[in-house]
Parts: C-alpha cells; sequence; structure tokens
C-alpha cells in the first residue's frame, strides 16, 4: 500500500508584476525582501547587455540610491550576473557574461 504525505497547503500571492508566488515557501525573512521589492518606487533607466547587465539610472536620489543597495546586499548570495545598478557592482558566484559572449555573435538585434 502507497501512502502518500499530506501537502502541505500553498499559499499564493500575486506581485505588482503579475506573477504568482507562492509564499509557503519563503521564510520571514524572504517575504519581508519580497515585501522591500513591491514597494521599491518606479524608477526611469536605461538597460544594457555586456559583460555585466547593466542599469543606469536617470534620476535617482541618495536616499532611493541607499534603498537598492541595501536592497541587494540582503538578496545575497547573487549566484547569476554580474549587474551594474548605477555605480553599485554586485558580483556573482556565476560569470552568465561567459555564455552569453559566446552567443551574441549569432544573435539578431534587428528582429
Amino acid at each position: 500500500m502507497t501512502r502518500l504525505a499530506p501537502t502541505k497547503k500553498s499559499v499564493r500571492t500575486t506581485s505588482s508584476t503579475g506573477n504568482s508566488v507562492d509564499l509557503s515557501k519563503f521564510n520571514e525573512q524572504q517575504k519581508q525582501i519580497l515585501n522591500r521589492i513591491e514597494n521599491l518606487a518606479n524608477f526611469d533607466c536605461e538597460f544594457s547587455l555586456s559583460d555585466s547587465i547593466n542599469v543606469k539610472f536617470k534620476e535617482l536620489s541618495a536616499v532611493s540610491k541607499d534603498e537598492i543597495y541595501n536592497l541587494a546586499l540582503s538578496l545575497k548570495p547573487w549566484r547569476k550576473g554580474p549587474f551594474l545598478l548605477d555605480d553599485i557592482y554586485i558580483d556573482s558566484e556565476w560569470q552568465s557574461f561567459i555564455k552569453f559572449n559566446r552567443l551574441k555573435i549569432r544573435m539578431c538585434y534587428q528582429c
């Protein structure tokens, strides 16, 4: 006879971006970080890809910059990247740009 263990009830929420998130897999610290991300203001920025994922904010106050920096620190360890958010460099365990650089010569940027 095969017995199935009772499953933990999934608690889902929908983020401001419309993504469904299963909160039952988050501990309290992770839930607080998710809440901080959800409450960030929208920023006008430019995005580019090179040996890092680059985000250049058009207008960013010192308070907002500190908020982003402290939030980035709380998300450590960073597995993929690296990222450059204005002058905040976030190194990563996996250097994703190595694979991207191999593929980018085959990519059609005009499509």
